[in-house]
């Protein structure tokens, strides 16, 4: 599979439990994480996890994340998504990327604070399309619509008509 379609699908395979009511909660420690069956579950539940772990302790976040995070494109994609959601100012995380278009995009996101002013600021991560976090979408604008257009007739083309 294709990384970015690998990628594509990681993200929809970690959002999709919250969309559909889950019989039993998701863990919430890494012990939970590690009880889990498969290696895939492990790694879906590790991306959920180390955002918020890394927050309170980068070098354990590190840690886990190399130690039980077994898919490369699911490690790649926590390191995006704490760069984004975690410390958008700094590029140390995207130089642990390995997919290059990822890194890339990382390294872009870093270089451009308006992605993440919510975040410095102490309002959680950016907005992305719908109101959902995650950069994209249209920009924010603020103030007042401007006056709709002048009412009445269209005026006269100021290409005139070709004479026959």
């Amino acid at each position: 599979m294709l990384p970015a379609l690998r990628l594509l699908v990681l993200v929809v395979a970690s959002v999709a439990p919250s969309l559909v009511g889950c019989s039993t909660p998701a863990p919430t420690n890494p012990e939970g994480c590690m009880e889990l069956g498969s290696a895939t579950a492990r790694d879906e539940c590790f991306l959920l996890l180390l955002p918020s772990i890394f927050k309170t302790d980068p070098a354990r976040g590190i840690e886990l994340t190399l130690s039980s995070v077994s898919d490369p494109a699911t490690r790649d994609f926590v390191w995006l998504t704490v760069t984004r959601d975690v410390d958008p100012n700094s590029d140390k995380y995207c130089n642990r990327i390995t997919d290059t278009l990822l890194k890339d995009r990382c390294k872009v996101l870093v270089s451009r604070p308006h992605l993440h002013r919510n975040l410095i600021d102490g309002k959680g991560p950016p907005m992305g399309a719908h109101g959902q976090p995650g950069v994209g979408g249209p920009p924010q604008m603020g103030g007042p619509r401007p006056p709709p257009g002048p009412s009445g007739p269209a005026s006269p083309s100021p290409v005139s008509p070709a004479q026959p």
